[in-house]
């Protein structure tokens, strides 16, 4: 059994714990650093989403306007505009989904306790990315809808 020579002072005693946090700060901070670019830039993608989604249906008030005129119902326009943004939804996620899985082998070295293909938080962000995509053509297809088909026209 070894003992410790008590005429030897111990210097800056620490635990293993606080060895290995101080070994790997560097990691730490640009783990956490990256995952706050990722989060505004999620947010940034978010609003694109819906200014852009805004701006279309805001372009398309005559066309909506013809459409409501000639007998389509407020249903038949919301569904009209949610299918189009669904499906340009959809593609980008597809686009998106190949790029993270092409680039995710290149971060899995700083990945800890999760994979470089992680399904779960995968299928949470399409369906959060999916969900205001609706959101995002559902509010200006509804302000579209209600426009009087005689004021839209004329407007034209």
């Amino acid at each position: 059994m070894k003992t410790v020579n008590p005429l030897i002072a111990p210097y800056a005693p620490t635990t293993f714990d606080t060895l290995v946090l101080d070994s790997t700060w560097r990691v730490r901070y640009s783990m956490l650093l990256l995952g706050g670019l990722a989060a505004v830039a999620f947010i940034m993608a978010l609003a694109g989403i819906y200014s852009i989604m805004s701006y279309g249906v805001s372009e398309r008030t005559s066309e909506i306007g013809l459409r409501m005129a000639l007998g389509s119902q407020p249903v038949d326009v919301l569904r009209l505009v949610v299918r189009e943004t669904l499906t340009l939804t959809i593609l980008g996620v597809l686009v998106g989904l190949a790029g993270t899985a092409a680039l995710a082998r290149f971060l899995s070295n700083l990945l800890v306790g999760v994979g470089a293909i992680d399904l779960p938080t995968y299928a949470a962000v399409t369906v959060l990315v999916l969900g205001v995509a609706v959101l995002a053509s559902v509010l200006p297809a509804r302000r579209a809808a209600g426009v009087d088909p005689l004021s839209a026209l004329r407007h034209e």
